[in-house]
């Protein structure tokens, strides 16, 4: 007995440090556990095609009222054309930072295809890399942003598929015509532009779709 009795006393300093260990480990478990629960929403995406959105939006309406405020009464424009830029991404970074290096250039056009499966992702990764331009831009809808919940997001991002505004004399008329995408159920294209477009006068009617057109400079 007396032996089992040093033994005991001899084990217990041991057994009792084990023991704040182990509710030291708990702790600090329970409370990542906590942590990753209450940061899930940042962490997780629910869903690649989830439209819960946040940052820039309505980018068109706020950058055709820059071009047309940066353009009034120019005879000549000068604007960038691109395309298709969807997977992308260190292509149209670069785009931005060559076009960044021209002081000529009045405006961009994106002429659709942001993303390439309408990935909630895709949009904003695009969005925020063409945010990086120093002249305004605008972009149609191409036949990939139809997929999923595509659409949505870009009317969420960037507005209302048919747009069209004034630079200097010209009037441009940006069309949804992704036709096939939209299984001919609503009017795409909606021409409801084209025949009610505002009396410019002077101006110039050109028209621009969301085609796949070359990048280039005018």
């Amino acid at each position: 007995m007396a032996l089992k009795n040093v033994i005991l006393r001899w084990h217990r300093p041991i057994l009792n440090h084990y023991i704040c260990c182990m509710k030291t480990m708990i702790r600090n478990v329970v409370s990542f556990l906590a942590t990753l629960m209450l940061s899930a929403c940042d962490i997780i995406d629910y869903h690649p095609y989830d439209a819960r959105l946040d940052g820039t939006h309505d980018i068109n309406a706020r950058n055709m009222t820059r071009i047309e405020q940066a353009c009034a009464g120019k005879k000549a424009l000068k604007f960038v054309l691109i395309s298709d830029t969807q997977r992308w991404y260190d292509e149209t970074y670069e785009a931005v930072k060559s076009i960044n290096t021209r002081t000529d250039i009045d405006f961009v056009v994106h002429c659709g295809d942001l993303s390439d499966f309408g990935v909630t992702k895709e949009f904003e990764q695009q969005r925020d890399i063409l945010e990086k331009l120093k002249v305004p831009y605008v972009v149609l809808l191409g036949n990939h942003d139809c997929l999923g919940t595509g659409a949505d997001t870009f009317r969420w991002m960037f507005g209302n598929p048919n747009f069209s505004f004034n630079a200097g004399d010209t009037h441009f008329l940006c069309i949804n015509t992704n036709a096939f995408e939209y299984d001919y159920s609503t009017a795409v294209p909606d021409f409801w532009l084209y025949q009610h477009r505002p009396q410019c006068g002077a101006r110039q009617c050109a028209p621009y779709d969301c085609g796949h057109a070359r990048s280039a400079y005018f």
